[in-house]
């Protein structure tokens, strides 16, 4: 195989790693506006301050497991697929690709299915946190109704 198929293999991937990160962002986006939509909530109205959100100290189990499953899963594979792709595994030389691709995708596999397990604990602690949230909003909306406007 060729320098100039390697380097357009490589290319290509780091152009799809770019397209996926976005497209799962928005994706992500896309869904919260979905759920904020379905418990009546105007997204682009009732937007929760960052400066609220900063004060609420909440550890939320498996929060990023999900995203860094999948990034290690591809990261894996993508590895896999390039190491089978470009042959370095017949003269026996690069098998720590071959370990490093592996090893990406079992890590990735492993927070994918810790992000399934803490399903409930997740649901919980993000139901605590948005009483939480709501607690303050309500509590910052009273006390600028009680300011007397000069």
């Amino acid at each position: 195989m060729s320098q100039n198929m390697i380097l357009g293999i490589v290319a290509l991937g780091a152009f799809a790693m770019v397209v996926l990160t976005t497209f799962f962002k928005a994706r992500f986006e896309y869904l919260q506006n979905v759920e904020l939509i379905r418990r009546g909530i105007n997204p682009n109205e009732n937007r929760i301050p960052r400066y609220l959100l900063r004060h609420l100290v909440l550890s939320i189990p498996g929060q990023y497991s999900l995203v860094f499953g999948i990034i290690f899963l591809a990261l894996g594979l993508g590895f896999l697929i390039a190491f089978i792709v470009t042959g370095l595994w017949q003269n026996g030389h690069y098998m720590g690709g071959l370990a490093f691709s592996l090893a990406s995708a079992l890590g990735g596999t492993g927070f994918i299915a810790h992000w399934k397990l803490t399903a409930r604990q997740r649901e919980r602690a993000l139901k605590i946190q948005e009483e939480m949230v709501l607690s303050q909003k309500l509590d910052l909306d009273s006390e600028t109704e009680k300011k007397p406007e000069e």
